[in-house]
């Protein structure tokens, strides 16, 4: 920022020595800092880690000239709809980032964790359900098959862990990716933010109407490269 290649800066909760080091530069009249303080939403509360966390301190930034870019930051915020690739790609433009940097980090996000907003979760499918999946153009998840699927959050992170659970799976062709729209996120963790979740195959349909992407295919048996979590092509 003090370069002038940052245009803005939004921390959320931000470490005390972090602001420090930004307010010296407000001091000296170089940058401007506006602070915002927003109560968490009652219809969240059981799902925090810390449930005495009650309210949302952002402190934002901006070089002297550029304090329009709060306001839009606020409003994109605010807009609703949940979050997807269209308010990352604003979201870099008020940061100041140029349009290949907003186009890598877009693609790297969704290559390396589905997408934008939510948790991404995993499920394995056999060979019947991933042939449905092909013809679909990739979707939806299959909505037939076992009378329960077992769902997992995806951490690329835990490679070891998202192997071990495609491979206790001996009917398993392929570990699949989805992310859900955050209503129907909700829905299906039911204060149970760890997981697994067994999810019933009636319930698949409507879970189809809620994702916010296309499926992607992490992991498949048949194929002959080592294991890593990079959609197949």
């Amino acid at each position: 920022m003090l370069e002038g290649r940052k245009k803005l800066a939004r921390f959320t909760d931000i470490l005390p020595r972090t602001e420090e080091a930004f307010d010296r530069w407000v001091e000296k009249g170089v940058l401007h800092k506006e602070v915002f303080v927003e109560p968490i939403p009652e219809a969240l509360i059981p799902y925090l880690i810390d449930p005495n966390h009650r309210a949302v301190r952002d402190v934002y930034y901006t070089l002297k000239g550029e304090e329009w870019r709060i306001p839009a930051m606020n409003l994109l915020w605010k807009a609703g709809g949940g979050w997807n690739e269209h308010f990352e790609r604003l979201e870099g433009m008020l940061f100041g980032y140029e349009d290949w940097q907003n186009d890598w980090w877009i693609a790297h996000r969704i290559e390396k964790s589905g997408g934008f907003g939510g948790i991404p979760f995993c499920c394995t499918v056999d060979a019947e359900g991933l042939k449905w999946m092909e013809l679909a153009g990739f979707k939806a998840l299959p909505p037939f098959g076992r009378a329960e699927i077992q769902v997992h959050t995806f951490d690329p992170d835990e490679e070891t862990a998202m192997a071990s659970f495609f491979a206790d799976d001996e009917n398993a062709v392929a570990l699949v990716r989805f992310k859900l729209s955050f209503d129907m996120q909700r829905k299906t963790l039911k204060g149970n933010t760890k997981g697994p979740w067994q999810i019933k195959r009636e319930q698949i349909p409507e879970i189809n109407r809620h994702l916010k992407r296309q499926v992607d295919v992490l992991l498949h048996r048949s194929a002959p490269a080592p294991f890593s979590f990079e959609p197949q092509k």
